[in-house]
């Protein structure tokens, strides 16, 4: 068998690194195009490539591409977590400041038992939503049934807030 000269071979190698090159181009071009926010449409990749719609997912899916169903529904999680820290903090901040007004008017011991319990927020939440209540007001219905029973537990202590937050909007009526 003839051996090949150099320069036959030198030109072989050359074609199959830039076929190789033009391979690796060519997924990397089909990736960022497969993003959802690059503007292009995974029918449109998928004409251009002539690969099927399912192979072009399953490569999103092997590299972390989210689909676009997931991008918007990862932003609105992500939008939602900002806003629940937001309300978290702007809640805590309202919390420390009502302390000493809650304490003067049950005593410390509630005071802390209320402003404390991790269920507070919540309950607050919820109570903001169905009557347009402050936490400082859910804290003081709270305070005063827990003053009122003190051996109540503060499900039954939320619970009667609940019920004289709805008494009230019935009043309002």
């Amino acid at each position: 068998m003839a051996k090949k000269t150099p320069s036959v071979e030198q030109w072989l190698r050359d074609a199959v690194h830039t076929h190789q090159q033009a391979e690796t181009d060519l997924h990397e071009a089909i990736l960022i195009a497969l993003y959802p926010n690059s503007g292009v449409k995974q029918a449109t990749v998928a004409q251009l490539t002539g690969y099927s719609r399912e192979h072009l997912r399953r490569l999103a899916r092997e590299n972390g591409i989210p689909s676009a169903k997931t991008a918007s529904e990862q932003f609105l999680q992500d939008m939602t977590e900002i806003t629940d820290s937001y309300v978290r903090a702007r809640t805590n901040a309202r919390i420390d400041r009502y302390r000493p007004v809650l304490a003067a008017a049950f005593g410390e011991d509630i005071a802390a038992r209320v402003l404390d319990d991790p269920g507070l927020h919540d309950v607050a939440d919820a109570l903001g939503d169905e009557h347009g209540i402050e936490v400082d007001e859910v804290a003081r219905l709270v305070a005063q049934h827990l003053q009122q029973h003190p051996d109540a537990t503060m499900g039954e202590a939320y619970d009667a807030a609940r019920q004289a937050a709805a008494e009230r909007d019935d009043a309002d009526e």
